[in-house]
């Protein structure tokens, strides 16, 4: 705990120091990072999900097909979502949005 709140000391410390355009940049690379982040384990989880609900559903019982087609659904939405914030922050950011 004390070492969270040291951590949050210094990043306000951090920010009095910085103008606010500055600030704005950091806090657009860390929503970035987190955006990317979010790309990655949504893209992880829909393929598990698909992997699931499709080749290997023999193997699981229906309750657990059901919920594969449902994450499917969820993944693929958290994959758009995160990639729009990607290219939002990407934009934000002033570097090429791809």
């Amino acid at each position: 705990m004390l070492l969270g709140c040291q951590k949050l000391v210094a990043e306000v410390v951090l920010m009095k120091v910085m103008s606010f355009r500055e600030v704005n940049m950091w806090l657009y690379e860390k929503w970035l990072a987190r955006a990317n982040t979010g790309v990655v384990i949504s893209l992880f989880g829909l393929m598990l999900t698909v992997l699931m609900a499709y080749p290997l559903a023999t193997r699981f019982p229906m309750a657990i097909q059901i919920l594969a087609h449902i994450g499917t659904l969820l993944f693929a939405v958290g994959v758009k979502i995160a990639y729009v914030a990607r290219l939002a922050f990407l934009s934000k950011l002033g570097r090429p949005v791809n």
